[in-house]
Formats: structure tokens, sequence, C-alpha cells
């Protein structure tokens, strides 16, 4: 019966409408092993790159090609996902006015098209008083060697705040729900997280928020706020001890509802699944047992964009949570930054279904 349910919303999924706002990443990854010692510096490894993982990526307005392993990440990846299980994405951020932006702009308009899925519609300026946002990942024997970050973490200017929030005010009945990818890269300043929430509501539609600790207080009566266990630690700061984790997990939710004034909370846990909070709690535990070694990457955006693909379709928090932790799962098992399609999901509920 259970699994009926949740199969009744994932039908929804192509239903919805959602704008993502929010830092958008380019995800670069080069993937090798380790030979040897580095014989420059000892305490750092040597990676020996394996060149075929690379891919290459066309910019047709420079008619440049670009040869790595290059994703979509951040608000991004949530964008990616919510399209892969089905929805239409209305997505909004920047980019600087340099290579990486062309190639992240690229990829956003040309490599969902692939799955036979696509974007609805984006606004991304390219900023030249600010660079792309890049992470830079060295992977070997499915870890992660080292990661190099290129940032600004200037607020956009004011009058980017104002069109994003002309453009999406526009949309009037169109859209089924807000999500608001915070990276701490300038995009969601305070006011227009606090606008974007004020809309959302006005409207009577879910507004989802996955917050840096460092911005917490922007947001303010959200329908759901979703920090993992480390950042819920940061954002409450306190140094109580506990005998179970569950007991931890419901202290940090209340303090967090408390003090956000959100609706829910959904406190996400890794391998040991999702915690939910709405003034009482559950929690939803992963549906298969995974291995400490693997990948996170991208995971909470796959997480992210589930719950609001649920929530946006009617579902209550503990079926959207329930959905967020098998797709989750799966992206977990994945290499680099993860997307996971409606199928995938389905047969990750008919697989747990059929081993209880």
């Amino acid at each position: 019966m259970e699994n009926s349910n949740l199969e009744a919303i994932i039908d929804k999924f192509a239903e919805q409408r959602i704008v993502v706002v929010g830092d958008l990443i380019l995800d670069e990854f080069r993937w090798g092993k380790v030979v040897r010692i580095n014989p420059e510096m000892p305490s750092a490894p040597l990676v020996d790159e394996d060149a075929n993982r690379r891919r290459k990526h066309y910019i047709q307005a420079s008619n440049v090609t670009y040869t790595s392993d290059l994703r979509l990440g951040g608000a991004g990846n949530v964008a990616r996902n919510i399209v892969g299980l089905g929805g239409e994405v209305y997505l909004f951020g920047v980019v600087g006015d340099d290579m990486e932006g062309k190639l992240l702009l690229e990829l956003a308009r040309s490599d969902l098209n692939q799955k036979s899925y696509s974007i609805t519609s984006m606004r991304i300026p390219q900023l030249n008083d600010r660079p792309t946002t890049k992470k830079f990942r060295v992977m070997a024997h499915g870890q992660q060697i080292v990661r190099v970050d290129t940032e600004s973490r200037e607020d956009i200017p004011k009058e980017v705040e104002d069109e994003i929030l002309l453009r999406i005010k526009s949309y009037r009945r169109e859209i089924n729900g807000i999500v608001l990818s915070d990276y701490a890269k300038g995009v969601l300043t305070e006011r227009l997280s606090r606008e974007l929430i004020q809309h959302a509501r006005s409207m009577g539609i879910p507004v989802i928020v996955d917050p840096k600790p460092k911005n917490f207080y922007k947001f303010s009566n959200p329908t759901l706020i979703k920090p993992n266990l480390k950042e819920a630690e940061h954002i409450v700061s306190e140094d109580l001890v506990y005998e179970t984790l569950r007991e931890k997990l419901e202290s940090l939710a209340k303090a967090i509802k408390s003090n956000s004034r959100a609706k829910y909370v959904a406190i996400t846990c890794g391998e040991k699944g999702i915690f939910v909070y709405d003034g009482t709690s559950k929690h939803i535990p992963a549906p298969i047992v995974l291995p400490n070694t693997a990948n996170s990457v991208g995971a909470g955006d796959t997480s992210t964009a589930t719950i609001a693909s649920a929530l946006s379709a009617g579902a209550d928090i503990y079926s959207a949570a329930k959905l967020a932790v098998h797709a989750s799962t799966l992206a977990i098992q994945e290499e680099g930054t993860a997307t996971v399609i409606l199928d995938e999901l389905r047969t990750s509920l008919k697989n747990y279904e059929n081993a209880r």
C-alpha cells in the first residue's frame, strides 16, 4: 500500500513546474589512480590520470572544444535532478564572463537534452566582475584526493536581484514550487531570499531551502529547511552531549524550526537517511546499507530536488522524505555529481518493496 502511494506521487512529477534559484557551480573531475609518492612533495600522492574519462564539451558561441569531465553542480545539479525526475525547471543564477561560465551555460543548454529532457527556462547573466564558481576535483580509487575551488562570495548586484524577482513574480500560477539552493556564493542575498519566500507563501506553493550555516538567518518562514547533519550542528552551535543520535537530531531540528519558523525541518544524515521534524519526529533510514566510501558529491542536491518535486505534487512531508532517501541513495552509488532519473527511482522503490 505504501509503495503504491509513493508511485502515485511520482506519477505527478511530470506536471510540476519548479523555480530553482541559487549558486551555480561548474564541477570538474579528473580521474586516475595513485601510483607513487610525489617526488616533489613527499606528503602528496602522485595521481596518474585516466584520459579516457575525459569528455569533449563544445562551446558553440566561441567555437571552442574543451576536454574534461564537466558537470552542472550546485543549483544546476538541483535543476538537473528535477528534470531527470520528469519535472520542468525555471533556473536562475549567475556566472562569470569567462571560459568556465560559457562551459556552464553550454551544459545547462545541452547536457540534459541528451537524455530527452530539457530545462524549461533559465536566466543566467554573465557578470564581468566575478569568476564562475568552479570545484575542481582529483579522484582516485573511488575517493577524492584534492579539491580546488574558484569562487566569489560577494552578493550579486541589486539590478540582478530586481531582474530575478521580476521574472519569477511574472509567472503567477505557472509554477508549483520554489527551491532556494544556497552555497554561500552570493546569489541568495537577504533581500532576494526574503522576497522569494514571501512570494511563494502568497501563492500557496512550497518553498524549499537548502542553506549554508552562515546564511541561515536569511531564510525565515519557508515550507522546509533542509541542512545536512554537519550544517545543522553549525547552525545551532551547541556543545551538548547526547546518548543517541536521535536525541541529538531532535534537539537540532527543534532549534532550527524555532529559529527559522519553517513548517518542516529535514536533516540529511548520509547513509543513515533523513530525520524529519514537524513538531513530532521521524527517522527515515536508507533503503540499503551503504559503504563508508560512498560518493556524497551532489547527493544533497538530489535529495532537495526529490523533496521539492514531491511537495510540489502535494505529497506529505514523510512521503516526500522517503522518496528523497531512495533518490539520494541512488546518487551516492554513482561517481561524481550524479543525476537520478525517474525510471531509476521507480526501480529502487520496487526492489525495496520486493525485499521486505
